[in-house]
């Protein structure tokens, strides 16, 4: 892993907000290395993150969590285009719950969902709701995408909403453009803020939100149940959707983006 470099904030505390920024100590890092090409500002090519520093970390083991890479873990069927364009996009996927329970959400489950919900199963964990970073399409899905040889449906929040009926929480400021561009009802969408927490199992995660690579991109942060600090739960982690990547942030030149403000972006310090 490749921990991003910041500002020291002396006797912080884990979580503590000091001059627009967040410092979170005692943490692993999921860094969502999709489409980290970053034109003219910052550095280009695709950064994925291994995940053996993750597997060294000492979590709970009630705590469940799975980073899904296409190719490897999911999207394995070679005659399924859909498959192969996921695997070309590299994103990743994520599950988190308590195995105590039972419970697990997904978050950017796209492209191939029923590969993603029967990960999770035979993982003998039932997915309970769907969560977004952000509302691109190769998060969220999306209605018709053109690839070059005509429009093409990408499932995601809208066949786990409508087939597999879980609820679907995305960040506030992007409801309607993920509804537009899904063809879900805004209805069906339950947003997410800085205000709301949600709770799967003990496990508690809240939203930072991080403007910049889209008007809503959101952080989220999955700690041990409410009141109870995170080294004593065992469990720190951020998920970062695409605000930044190893040596990199998400791209700032897709329509809807721009130059993140110093008060609306969390620079996140990992120490050991």
């Amino acid at each position: 892993a490749l921990p991003l470099e910041g500002p020291r904030a002396e006797s912080a505390e884990s979580g503590r907000r000091i001059g627009g920024m967040y410092t979170i100590s005692r943490c692993a890092l999921l860094w969502a290395a999709t489409l980290a090409r970053v034109s003219g500002r910052g550095s280009r090519g695709r950064r994925h993150l291994s995940t053996d520093r993750l597997a060294s970390e000492s979590f709970p083991d009630d705590f469940y969590w799975r980073q899904l890479t296409p190719g490897k873990d999911v999207a394995l069927d070679p005659s399924n285009s859909l498959a192969q364009v996921a695997t070309s996009m590299g994103n990743f996927y994520y599950a988190i719950g308590d195995k105590n329970t039972g419970e697990a959400f997904v978050i950017d489950a796209c492209w191939v969902v029923n590969d993603i919900v029967s990960t999770v199963e035979n993982d003998n964990m039932t997915v309970v709701a769907a969560l977004a970073t952000h509302y691109h399409y190769d998060h969220i899905g999306a209605e018709a995408k053109n690839f070059g040889t005509g429009n093409t449906r990408i499932p995601g929040i809208f066949e786990l909403s409508t087939e597999f009926g879980l609820p679907v929480h995305v960040p506030e400021l992007e409801l309607g453009l993920a509804a537009k561009q899904t063809g879900l009802d805004e209805s069906a969408l339950t947003p997410l803020s800085e205000v709301e927490c949600l709770h799967v199992g003990r496990f508690k995660l809240t939203f930072l939100h991080t403007p910049g690579h889209s008007p809503g991109s959101t952080v989220i942060r999955v700690t041990g149940e409410s009141g109870d600090a995170p080294e004593r739960s065992g469990v720190d982690l951020l998920i970062a959707g695409d605000t930044v990547f190893p040596g990199s942030c998400g791209r700032l030149d897709l329509p809807g983006s721009g130059e993140p403000r110093v008060s609306g972006i969390h620079v996140v310090q990992c120490t050991s």
